[in-house]
């Protein structure tokens, strides 16, 4: 491009270019391809007049020539641009770039035969011209030969094996072409390079609904959908080709109905029902379908009432609002609603989720109306814990509930293990499905609202619950718990080297301060962050990260205290926590649904250690902690869940 910068050197109007203020500076920028088109964006009059005087002073160049001829076509003498092409293949056919250029100009004056002898000249002068070759494949597919444009498609995989776009694009044409078996073929090498990207699986099921086959499509975009979850197309073209199970829908209450009950007097608000119809898969995945039928009694219950949401991870789930309507007093339906999302992220306590709220809003509702919202979330990437399920819902809140209903939808051949709080007029009824799954139901009607007191019991203490899970003993959910950790734990010459700052100075023998030691290290050298992204709001990072981060959450600075103390010598275990305030639960059955939080436990003291606590010592625990639940996560699967207690006494011991 020295061409240009020489002309651009005479220009005298420097300020018309931003940043270049002097001929040394013109010269680099003009080096670089982007200033054609930057000028020609801004001023192609200018470019023309550059590229001609450029053209005068090097007549033997073939840049000015082809410069000259894309400056005629911004100035709209496109005539005159062709000829200007075509003449730079004849002065200069050694030159790939030359035919090329006259290919495009002649391709636009429909003379696609003289623009394929043009790029197959470009391709003999230069086997790696891949834009001369995409040029000349379109032609090729344009007049119907489709084996020579493969052919091309060879050529460029002979120069990028590793390049997946070429042959994705050469297994659809042979899809396209009614040569399945060739395509086929050809999309198993593609998945054979990429199996974790999801266009080929995408592409692969597209391929197959044209054969046809449904199932086998469905399959490939399933995968598809579970590596790029966030890809709204390729579900709406799911659900034309299978549309969705109407699971819930036999179990659904006719809002209109419900709104002709009788109010309750001194309410603010009342739910009409609160249903809740979880359909579990095979792989532990489930679909969960709400709906909430509301009363607003007052402008304090309309309030209450005007905003509903559904919280749901973009990576992991979809949401689909299927009903939002009001009932008016006077019989009439008003569909009229808003809608939006929020990040339920906290950063002032340092907590980043992955998790949304899909937001919708009644701003017309008033006092007397009847509010229904319908959702359904559909689990759709894969199962972080193997094909676990488990659930925790509450039939009971500070709200008068008419109906509270919970039903639990199996698949054949899994067994469900579940328990539910003792509440007064509470029905359970189970059996077989058609498909022969199976299915469970808790009903309760008329079930009153807890009025909250200070100092009150935990919320699973006062409140009837459902607990569903395909654990049965604790040690099954710790021996899981503890495969899914147990990687992330292995000490580092790092964290030796931590462990041993910690220490300094302090015998070996007093193995009590050296714990104390390291407890400080974690509370007061990591600052307490929460990424819960994916499997991480359950799985912590390797305790090197989180040591070179010094960052970290709950049980980010338990697994570094343990990993620290594993170093020193010092046993030590991984707890998982209930806070007190959420309340104990009954034995059976078993999950990870019901932890909140996470400690770290040494037996050989019986000391429980919580590195967020920043304003506690090692011998004490914040009061969240004391009367908790735990289960303490033992190596041989031999996992114990446990509850304590502390005397209240200003400065509690953690000492179990």
């Amino acid at each position: 491009m020295e061409w240009l910068a020489q002309n651009l050197t005479d220009r005298t109007h420097l300020g018309d270019f931003p940043g270049v203020h002097d001929a040394h500076a013109i010269r680099e920028v003009a080096s670089r391809r982007k200033i054609v088109r930057d000028i020609q964006e801004r001023d192609s009059e200018l470019l023309l007049e550059l590229a001609q005087k450029a053209r005068t002073a090097a007549p033997d160049l073939a840049d000015p020539l082809i410069t000259e001829a894309r400056a005629l076509d911004a100035v709209g003498l496109t005539a005159r641009a062709a000829l200007a092409r075509t003449q730079a293949a004849k002065a200069h056919p050694d030159l790939a770039r030359a035919h090329r250029a006259a290919a495009g100009a002649l391709r636009r004056l429909g003379r696609a035969d003289e623009a394929i002898v043009e790029l197959r000249k470009a391709l003999g002068l230069r086997f790696d011209d891949a834009e001369s070759r995409s040029e000349l494949i379109s032609l090729l597919l344009d007049r119907g030969d489709l084996d020579s444009a493969l052919k091309l498609y060879g050529e460029t995989l002979a120069l990028e094996p590793g390049s997946l776009f070429p042959r994705l694009r050469a297994a659809e044409l042979l899809s396209e072409n009614g040569r399945a078996k060739d395509a086929e073929d050809a999309f198993a090498q593609a998945l054979q390079l990429a199996p974790d990207d999801p266009e080929p699986h995408e592409q692969l099921g597209r391929h197959r609904l044209r054969k046809p086959d449904d199932s086998g499509a469905l399959a490939a975009f399933a995968r598809a959908i579970s590596l790029r979850p966030q890809n709204p197309a390729l579900r709406e073209l799911v659900r034309s080709v299978r549309p969705e199970e109407q699971y819930a829908a036999p179990y659904l209450y006719d809002a209109r109905e419900l709104a002709k009950l009788p109010p309750l007097s001194g309410e603010d608000v009342e739910t009409l029902a609160d249903l809740s119809v979880t359909k579990v898969f095979a792989n532990g995945l489930s679909s969960r379908t709400h709906q909430i039928v509301l009363r607003a009694l007052s402008p304090r219950g309309v309030d209450a009432a005007r905003v509903q949401s559904v919280q749901y991870s973009p990576d992991r789930q979809v949401v689909k609002i299927e009903r939002a309507r009001i009932f008016r007093k006077d019989g009439s339906i008003l569909e009229s609603k808003s809608d939006g999302e929020r990040n339920l992220s906290e950063p002032w306590y340092g907590l980043y989720y992955d998790v949304r709220a899909r937001i919708v809003a009644f701003p017309q509702l008033e006092a007397g109306d009847v509010v229904e919202v319908v959702t359904r979330t559909d689990d759709s990437g894969s199962n972080f814990f193997a094909d676990y399920f488990g659930d925790f819902a509450y039939l009971q809140s500070t709200q008068t509930r008419r109906i509270s209903d919970y039903v639990l939808l199996g698949p054949a051949g899994r067994t469900f293990y579940a328990s539910a709080t003792p509440l007064a007029g509470l029905v359970h009824t189970e059996g077989k499905s058609p498909d022969g799954g199976t299915w469970q139901r808790w009903t309760a009607r008329e079930v009153p609202r807890l009025v909250p007191e200070p100092s009150m019991p935990g919320a699973s203490e006062v409140l009837a619950y459902v607990h569903v899970s395909t654990y049965k003993t604790w040690e099954d959910v710790g021996k899981f718990y503890w495969g899914l950790i147990k990687d992330q734990l292995r000490v580092t010459d790092e964290i030796r080297a931590a462990a041993q700052e910690a220490v300094k100075g302090l015998p070996e023998s007093n193995e009590e301060a050296r714990i104390r030691a390291v407890y400080d290290f974690v509370v007061s050298r990591t600052r307490y962050v929460g990424l819960e992204f994916g499997i991480n709001s359950f799985k912590p990072y390797p305790v090197e990260t989180i040591l070179s981060r010094r960052f970290g959450d709950c049980k980010d600075k338990a697994s570094l205290m343990h990993a620290m103390l594993e170093s020193l010598g010092i046993d030590s275990r991984l707890t998982l926590l209930r806070m007190k305030r959420l309340g104990g639960i009954d034995d059976v059955p078993a999950s990870l649904a019901v932890f909140n939080h996470a400690i770290l436990y040494v037996p050989k003291y019986k000391l429980f250690l919580d590195g967020t606590a920043e304003f506690h010592g090692s011998g004490e625990l914040p009061g969240d902690d004391r009367g908790a639940e735990v289960l303490v996560v033992e190596p041989d699967g031999a996992s114990k869940r446990l509850r304590w207690r502390f005397p209240q006494i200003p400065f509690p011991s953690s000492r179990s």
